[in-house]
């Protein structure tokens, strides 16, 4: 046991040793390391690493004060059986002997460890004084960091400046060059006016002479302007004379009927017969035996969107202009055509050209040379059937029904629409709601015929754009066609056009039109005898609209797109003269007004703001009500795009 302990005494003194040998050292090296920073951080890992050993030897001292302990409790337990050990002399002696050795190496180990701790707190107290001066020495470099970057900062600034200085001093310069440059150029000219005032002392000499050679040609003048002034007298009375025969020849042509010739030439020459038919006796089932008769022949048009057309065409008095929009080559064109032919109506297809800015490009101008009105076929048209103004028409028609009329404007955002047709636009909805047999009130809708300012005294030509023509629009939307505003949106049923779910269709179009050779007869004027009554109670119709787009346009206000009393009654009409009569039938048209006039006011909103979401969500929710899926799919999938945009494209019936 001595032993044991006098060998953990021995190492614990060596490794103190070591320790302040090692920490000497380490001192002498940090006073003469040239790098503070490193110093610090060395002599910081150094002192933990001596105050890691000094914990261990504390351990070590105080496992042996234990041991010193148990030591006591054997010398105690040896002295109670120091009775039994007196019969053992000789081994009590020894025993003896080696607990006086053994206490005598104790006393020796414990003095050392005395010494050793003296030692060791020297050491300490050595090593606290050293972490004193480098922390001194850490504020010290912290304090210099920070007077290098306020130098630093301050030599910024003073750069900044002495670039600004020099760009100020160049300026200067070239202020300086550009006066030098002038008060060169000043000198020149101070030297050019010294020449020409030399030069003009010359001509004032010369313009003496002029001055007299001119006066006697002023009087030769003089002379021949009362001579000119007497002729333009004479001239002038002339003037008058052919005035006055040109106004009287003018007077007998339009009594001949020259003036508006051309637009009384029949539009269309060989008529259909006059023949009133009633295929739309049973609706539903007219419009499902077309839409079978263009399948058969190769023409797909889906049973909504033929619905949605014919629907468009009978709303017509509040919505006077039905546009299909979409990918060029869908039959946007060819639907209006086979749609009139199967119906009878006289059918005019007119191009829309991109030069096109006001109503004289579609119902023609007044030639002041020829003196004598250029028609067009639609101007034609019009006044062809117009039994208000046309004599002729009102004998012809007023009693069998006006022939009814399908004009298609193709490609009609070629040009601004609200240029050439917002004059159509405007009188074809005053004419809602007056009386056509009432000449005042009828003036309001009537689109006056230009007829030359020269013939003041020839009384104009007035046209009545009567519900027994319709109007359809195509449009192509791509980046060399118009956007419509507002004014055209709300006047009209847009049904938009889809890419092709198939591409290898062959249509029979001289089929279909053969099929339906006997049905080309006319048709009366009167929209009741034509359009079959809605059997649908109005009361539901305005509950189930209400129900549904009062919420969509309180989300349209949030985002300042609301709609008023015109879109909500073109969608009441709408509803109410759907052909198919049921409580599906009353979804799918509340949902065609939606994709119709709803939805497109939504392009350009920005999705990602919060009010927008909010709004898209909400209608989204409106939207699943009506049980239209592809209505629905589309519309999340518009949301969904990586346009940062909304764009409403239609649905792909």
């Amino acid at each position: 046991m001595a032993l044991i302990l006098y060998l953990v005494g021995l190492t614990s003194v060596v490794i103190l040793v070591s320790l302040a040998i090692y920490a000497a050292n380490l001192y002498r090296s940090a006073l003469d390391l040239n790098p503070i920073k490193e110093t610090r951080d060395s002599l910081k890992h150094q002192i933990a690493e001596a105050q890691r050993t000094l914990t261990e030897t504390e351990t070590k001292v105080n496992g042996l004060h234990e041991e010193y302990a148990k030591a006591r409790h054997a010398i105690q337990k040896a002295e109670e059986a120091r009775l039994f050990l007196q019969e053992n002399s000789n081994k009590v002696s020894e025993l003896k002997a080696q607990i006086e050795r053994a206490k005598e190496d104790f006393r020796t180990a414990n003095d050392q460890k005395e010494k050793r701790q003296e030692e060791l707190n020297v050491l300490i107290q050595e090593v606290r004084a050293v972490g004193e001066k480098l922390e001194s020495s850490r504020t010290e470099l912290a304090a210099l960091v920070a007077q290098k970057s306020s130098l630093d900062e301050n030599c910024k600034h003073l750069q900044q400046q002495g670039e600004a200085l020099k760009q100020h001093l160049a300026i200067l310069n070239k202020d300086l060059n550009e006066k030098s440059a002038q008060v060169s150029q000043l000198e020149a000219q101070l030297r050019g006016l010294q020449e020409q005032c030399n030069s003009q002392k010359a001509q004032c000499s010369r313009d003496e002479a002029r001055h007299q050679r001119l006066q006697a040609e002023y009087e030769s003048l003089s002379k021949k302007k009362d001579d000119l002034e007497n002729e333009i007298t004479r001239k002038k009375a002339e003037s008058s004379t052919l005035e006055v025969q040109l106004a009287e020849e003018q007077a007998k042509a339009d009594t001949k009927g020259i003036r508006w010739e051309d637009l009384k030439r029949p539009w269309q020459s060989k008529e259909l017969p006059n023949v009133s038919v009633s295929v739309l006796g049973k609706e539903s089932t007219w419009l499902e035996e077309l839409g079978n008769n263009l399948k058969d022949h190769g023409l797909l048009f889906s049973e909504r969107t033929l619905r949605a057309f014919h629907t468009s065409l009978k709303v017509m008095d509040i919505s006077p202009l039905v546009i299909l929009a979409g990918v060029s080559g869908t039959g946007k064109s060819l639907l209006p055509r086979l749609y009139a032919h199967a119906l009878g109506m006289n059918f005019l297809q007119v191009a829309i050209q991109p030069r096109w800015d006001s109503p004289q490009d579609m119902l023609g101008f007044y030639n002041y040379m020829e003196r004598r009105f250029k028609a067009t076929e639609l101007s034609r048209l019009l006044w062809q059937y117009d039994i208000y103004n046309n004599d002729e028409a009102k004998k012809k028609y007023s009693k069998s029904g006006v022939p009814m009329n399908l004009v298609l404007l193709d490609e009609m955002n070629l040009a601004k629409v609200e240029y050439y047709f917002s004059d159509f636009l405007s009188k074809l909805e005053v004419r809602r709601g007056i009386d056509p047999k009432d000449g005042k009130k009828r003036r309001a809708a009537e689109i006056e015929i230009e007829c030359g300012a020269q013939a003041s005294n020839v009384p104009p030509i007035y046209l009545f754009p009567n519900y027994n023509t319709f109007f359809v629009g195509t449009m192509n939307e791509d980046e060399s066609t118009q956007t419509l505003s507002d004014k055209v949106m709300d006047r009209a049923n847009v049904l938009r056009f889809g890419r092709p779910a198939k591409l290898d269709l062959k249509p029979d179009i001289q089929g279909f039109l053969a099929k339906y050779q006997e049905a080309n007869n006319c048709l009366p004027n009167s929209k009741t005898s034509i359009w079959p009554p809605s059997d649908t109670p109005f009361q539901n119709i305005q509950d189930a609209l209400l129900n549904v787009m009062d919420p969509i346009n309180e989300c349209l206000a949030k985002v300042g797109r609301p709609f008023a009393h015109r879109v909500w009654q073109a969608m009441e009409s709408y509803v109410s003269n759907y052909p198919i009569h049921s409580e599906e039938g009353q979804r799918n048209a509340i949902a065609d007004q939606l994709e119709m006039k709803i939805l497109p006011k939504l392009n350009g909103l920005e999705k990602e703001r919060p009010e927008v979401r909010e709004a898209l969500k909400a209608i989204q929710g409106e939207m699943d009500k009506l049980k239209d899926e592809e209505l629905s799919q589309v519309f999340t999938d518009a949301q969904k795009d990586e346009s940062i945009f909304f764009q409403w494209h239609g649905v792909r019936r």
